[in-house]
């Protein structure tokens, strides 16, 4: 695909969000347009005097004004450079795996990488600061997961510190937050996802793992399916039924687990090729301290929800930051407007569109 079919592309999918189609004062009007360079920054200069609105953010624009900013700040860039000079300062090939990586190639499971991470405030840096982080924006984080996927790093267990984290910040009890906050910001605990069981895949609100009050704990039963990395984590965010006579998608209620707790058996689940990245979990007469409930009892729909928004994130995130190097892998556009170089000339000049991510 030549640059002319590109950049034709690039306007018809609507990649600019800003769009040309732009309201004047009684009706909507076509204006020319002029890239000045496919570059980190995009700016498009209207032939008009006159003060048109934006028909998708409703923002006015005039001639010449910059209408969108699609490169790091100074800041980002030199995070990257911080990350990219750790990466260089710790070979990659110094660190043990415990486990497997998923096979979409979203990172191996090493304890001592993520404790490094820990190290740095990395793991903690988007925290509020009441809890130890530093408030940093959002786009750190995802510049963390770009330069960590990019080098291969086996950071697999990111995700899912990052997902229980934050839902024990949003809904956990301050013994909760007291317990492990510290813990997983220093990189020292790891955690897997409960959900799925042998009858309730895709329909998790059948799921019949029973949670059942006993004086200062709750005592699960059931058995969970699929959990990533179980039988090597600290503890399994397990999502349970509080309540039985409740509609099903308000009688559930979610727990935050410890590995090794009486009754709890991880089992591994062998692939084809002998690794084992899954595991099936029982849960036999396991008690759970009240205190690592998250939220309320019979409100663990909401945590389900954000904790599989979580992990789509995640995982989108890592399918498109983790291409191979520009030289070897496919391009993404991802790399386009996020102003990887190397990407972006190599999607200019490509000419084989199977290339191309669906």
């Amino acid at each position: 695909m030549g640059r002319r079919s590109l950049l034709a592309a690039l306007w018809r999918h609507t990649i600019l969000p800003f769009g040309p189609l732009i309201k004047g004062e009684d009706s909507y009007v076509r204006l020319p347009f002029t890239l000045k360079r496919m570059d980190a920054t995009f700016q498009v200069l209207y032939d008009t005097h006159l003060r048109y609105r934006c028909v998708y953010c409703r923002l006015p624009y005039r001639r010449g004004d910059l209408l969108m900013e699609f490169a790091f700040t100074a800041e980002e860039q030199a995070f990257r450079e911080d990350i990219r000079q750790f990466l260089r300062d710790h070979p990659l090939e110094h660190f043990a795996h415990e486990g497997m990586d998923a096979g979409y190639r979203s990172g191996a499971h090493s304890h001592a990488f993520l404790r490094q991470l820990g190290a740095r405030g990395w793991l903690s840096m988007c925290w509020p600061r009441e809890y130890g982080g530093q408030e940093r924006p959002f786009m750190h984080k995802l510049i963390l997961l770009e330069e960590l996927a990019i080098a291969g790093a086996p950071f697999g267990p990111l995700g899912g510190v990052d997902q229980v984290s934050e839902a024990i910040i949003r809904y956990g009890s301050e013994r909760l937050r007291q317990d492990l906050l510290p813990r997983a910001a220093r990189g020292d605990i790891t955690f897997w996802q409960g959900f799925s069981e042998p009858n309730a895949g895709s329909d998790l609100l059948s799921l019949q793992t029973t949670a059942v009050r006993d004086g200062d704990d709750y005592v699960l039963n059931g058995r969970k399916i699929w959990n990533s990395h179980a039988g090597i984590g600290s503890y399994g965010l397990v999502i349970a039924r509080t309540n039985a006579a409740a509609p099903r998608h308000k009688g559930l209620s979610m727990f935050v687990v410890a590995n090794g707790t009486p009754g709890l058996e991880p089992r591994p689940i062998r692939s084809m090729t002998g690794g084992v990245y899954h595991y099936e979990v029982f849960l036999d007469q396991v008690r759970v301290p009240k205190d690592y409930l998250l939220g309320k009892e019979d409100e663990g729909f909401t945590q389900l929800l954000a904790g599989l928004d979580t992990d789509r994130e995640y995982r989108k995130n890592k399918a498109t930051f983790h291409a191979s190097p520009p030289a070897s892998g496919s391009p993404y556009l991802a790399h386009v407007l996020l102003g990887a170089a190397p990407t972006r000339q190599r999607l200019v000049s490509d000419e084989t569109p199977s290339n191309w991510p669906a």
